[in-house]
């Protein structure tokens, strides 16, 4: 498979995983835009994300202003499906959070890589089912969701301390969450569920033709809660903490040896204590993304058998 130079900046970002960078292909797509670095500009990307930028807003790599056409480049994924595909969870400090928007932004002028002397002022669509709008903030991280295999850290997201809380609000028929932009990189919307009662540690058995495998990744997707956790791995297990009890959820399982791909899917009618089996097996990326979308997308999260 031949990626684009960025997708293979954003997978050596997100976790030098060859397994995503097989997945973000079939995530959302690149988008460009041309800006001019003197002039005041607005931006409507493809998702509706808007973005306001100022004169003289880019610095170049020896300090001075950005001279030249800058060249923006951004990703957006706003479905939990398009999240997933980009390697990103709704984690922060191991706590489920609900995900508004996942965003990666980079940019560059005739020199290199340009840096941000003024923030990019931003509103974020915001779905419409979310449970509350005042508790999102916009937080900023690097690691993907294999964080638990190749880089062990607290959390993927912390909250950029120049930006912090997302404002809610609503124009031209749309609503959003308004907020600033200090650095290109990985953003996340996330917002705090509150204090959850009753939280359940879960664990998965991968059942695989292939007993060992050259990378795996586990993932528990809440349609409701709107959130994304990723598993901690140990051999063919993945198990995952403090998970909202009581939700519908998704399990996915995936992994690849060589250069074969293997997943496999396991609905879960009520998250509680306890352990399940997941059986995968030897498929496309393409297949596997389909019926992930198409699993997420039903009116109903699950049918009753």
């Amino acid at each position: 498979m031949e990626l684009s130079s960025m997708w293979t900046a954003i997978a050596q970002e997100t976790s030098g995983s060859r397994l995503f960078e097989m997945l973000l292909p079939e995530g959302p797509t690149i988008q460009r835009f041309e800006l001019m670095p003197d002039h005041e500009q607005n931006l409507i990307t493809g998702g509706g994300l808007s973005i306001s930028i100022a004169p003289k807003s880019f610095r170049n790599w020896r300090g001075g202003w950005s001279r030249t056409t800058v060249h923006l480049r951004l990703v957006e994924g706003y479905s939990l499906p398009d999240m997933l595909l980009l390697g990103k969870n709704s984690l922060v400090a191991n706590v489920l959070h609900e995900a508004a928007a996942i965003i990666y932004v980079q940019a560059e002028d005739a020199e290199g890589p340009v840096f941000l002397e003024k923030p990019l002022y931003v509103e974020i669509p915001l779905p419409g089912m979310v449970h509350n709008p005042l508790a999102f903030q916009l937080y900023q991280g690097r690691q993907g969701a294999t964080r638990a295999v190749f880089n062990p850290t607290p959390s993927d997201w912390h909250v950029d301390p120049s930006t912090g809380h997302l404002n809610p609000g609503k124009g031209e028929g749309r609503k959003f969450l308004s907020g600033s932009l200090s650095s290109f990189g990985w953003f996340a919307g996330l917002g705090n569920l509150g204090k959850l009662r009753h939280t359940a540690m879960m664990s998965f058995q991968a059942i695989s033709p292939q007993r060992q495998m050259d990378e795996m990744a586990g993932f528990l997707i809440l349609d409701e809660k709107r959130g994304i956790a990723d598993m901690f791995r140990g051999s063919q297990r993945f198990s995952c903490f403090n998970i909202p009890t009581q939700q519908k959820a998704l399990a996915v399982l995936l992994g690849i040896m060589g250069d074969a791909f293997y997943w496999g899917m396991q609905p879960i009618e009520h998250t509680q204590n306890g352990s399940w089996f997941v059986e995968m097996g030897e498929g496309s990326v393409s297949e596997f993304a389909h019926a992930l979308k198409e699993q997420l997308h039903r009116p109903c999260l699950f049918p009753s058998f």
